[in-house]
């Protein structure tokens, strides 16, 4: 699962105007995180962006804690040790994106 993670929709960000708190960041990665391992998928984020910078330290720290929470069961979640295990999750990823995205293929 792999979540492009924007942040313009907090609360105190001009460019958006919504009303998404750091709760509310947290609580949706909870969801991802939730998803992913009943899945057995590993869940990767990438940080896309926010503009109100105080608020993306807080958002970003918030979304780091929900996926630091333990797993819901014992052996649930995908720890990675090696770059190479790295590598390999990201090519996975991106060769499953490339017909939507040619540019990666």
């Amino acid at each position: 699962v792999l979540v492009s993670a924007g942040y313009d929709a907090h609360l105190e960000d001009p460019l958006a105007q919504c009303q998404v708190t750091e709760l509310g960041y947290a609580a949706m990665t909870e969801s991802l995180r939730r998803a992913a391992e009943s899945l057995g998928a590993p869940l990767g984020i990438v940080l896309e962006g926010g503009y109100a910078l105080g608020a993306l330290a807080r958002s970003v720290a918030a979304t780091m804690e929900a996926l630091a929470a333990p797993p819901a069961a014992a052996g649930a979640g995908a720890v990675v040790g090696s770059p190479h295990a790295v590598t390999a999750i990201a090519e996975q990823a991106r060769a499953r994106v490339a017909r939507w995205w040619p540019q990666l293929g």
